[in-house]
């Protein structure tokens, strides 16, 4: 970081970054030994190595399909995962359960938000499952 000027906020921030930078390592990483592409990470350095990343990155997150508005609900995602314990086989499998729980999610904050209920709905262990499951 500090060869490239980066600096941040506040340490929160530092770990959000690093997370992504991890998640799209490790997604990158997982796509290569698939055999899907091959994406020369390891032999990047300077400037390529930064600019690879900058590629990958927006790749990464165009292929994920999250739009600008899904942020909020991906980093409560990221929660939710962590709070129940969930771990997904592949990429692909995380993104389909991201699909589900966005749904969910909004259907709880469409409902809770209406407000003509005495009741309030909130996300549980079943919030990336359809209702056929």
């Amino acid at each position: 970081m500090a060869q490239y000027g980066r600096v941040y906020r506040d340490a929160a921030e530092k770990e959000r970054r690093f997370q992504i930078f991890k998640d799209n390592y490790e997604y990158v990483d997982s796509v290569n030994k698939a055999g899907k592409i091959n994406v020369p990470i390891a032999k990047c350095s300077g400037p390529c190595f930064v600019l690879t990343f900058m590629v990958l990155g927006i790749w990464v997150f165009g292929a994920t399909a999250h739009a600008i508005g899904d942020v909020r609900i991906s980093k409560r995602y990221e929660q939710w995962m962590a709070q129940y314990g969930r771990v997904y086989r592949d990429a692909a499998e995380k993104e389909r359960r991201f699909q589900i729980f966005k749904g969910n999610y909004k259907c709880i904050e469409s409902v809770n938000k209406a407000g003509n209920r005495k009741h309030k709905l909130g996300l549980n262990q079943f919030a990336d499952m359809t209702c056929e499951e």
